[in-house]
């Protein structure tokens, strides 16, 4: 009994050690990517493989038995898709669709592709700029749009995810007559979504769930003054989102 509660003394004693230790600082892993934890319960986030990249930022806080949680400040990376008109025309063997893109910000719409997708089928890829009145002869029960980031003169060799849409259910398989806005944030191409994601504290470093081998993978505590983000990453640290 009495090596026991010399045990138990001891373990109280290490995990209040690891509960208030100072988490602030830089923290970097090849696979989870690098991550930084500021004293006003902020982050930044980067990612990069091969040339996908991504980014985060958001905050954290201490969770009980000696881990945090941290969460994205951008709840939603899907690319909004608004009906605009919507009518069924009887007996017509056809769909007409029409889809206005609206852009963010001052990229041109060439440089960016919409895969179009009936069905959870890969059905056709459209310019942006190109997207007008389509007649689709196939039918289908419901429809949605990925919207892929390709330049056709590019500054980076950063490539990101496509921006994937609502999915909209149709009324009939064929007959269909619809009108969308489709919108295109640009920001939300790079941006990585975290909600709630879950990191052990040890004594000095964080560890991260592997998913595919069910076991802690460690993030190592870097030196303050190392720079662990990439340059492309400093224009998104520079100008920070504004969630409205």
């Amino acid at each position: 009994m009495k090596i026991f509660s010399i045990v138990l003394l001891l373990s109280t004693l290490f995990t209040g050690c690891v509960a208030k230790r100072d988490i602030s600082g830089k923290y970097m892993n090849s696979v989870f990517g690098s991550i930084e934890f500021y004293n006003d319960s902020t982050y930044y986030f980067e990612k990069s493989t091969y040339n996908l990249f991504s980014y985060s930022s958001g905050a954290w806080k201490k969770s009980a038995s000696n881990f945090l949680v941290f969460s994205s400040d951008v709840k939603n990376v899907a690319a909004p898709l608004l009906l605009e008109n919507y009518e069924l025309s009887e007996g017509a063997n056809y769909n007409s669709i029409k889809i206005t893109p609206y852009l963010s910000d001052l990229d041109s719409l060439q440089d960016y592709q919409c895969y179009i997708f009936l069905d959870d089928e890969y059905y056709k890829k459209v310019r942006c700029d190109s997207l007008a009145d389509m007649y689709v002869s196939k039918h289908f029960n419901d429809i949605y749009f990925k919207i892929a980031k390709e330049p056709l003169l590019s500054m980076t060799t950063a490539i990101s995810k496509p921006l994937t849409t609502e999915k909209f259910t149709v009324s009939s398989t064929s007959g269909n007559i619809m009108s969308f806005k489709l919108f295109i944030e640009n920001y939300k191409f790079f941006y990585e979504h975290f909600d709630n994601y879950v990191l052990k504290v040890g004594k000095k470093n964080l560890f991260f769930l592997d998913p595919y081998h069910n076991k802690w993978c460690r993030i190592k505590r870097m030196d303050k003054q190392k720079n662990i983000f990439s340059s492309f990453g400093k224009s998104f640290r520079r100008n920070p989102l504004k969630i409205e």
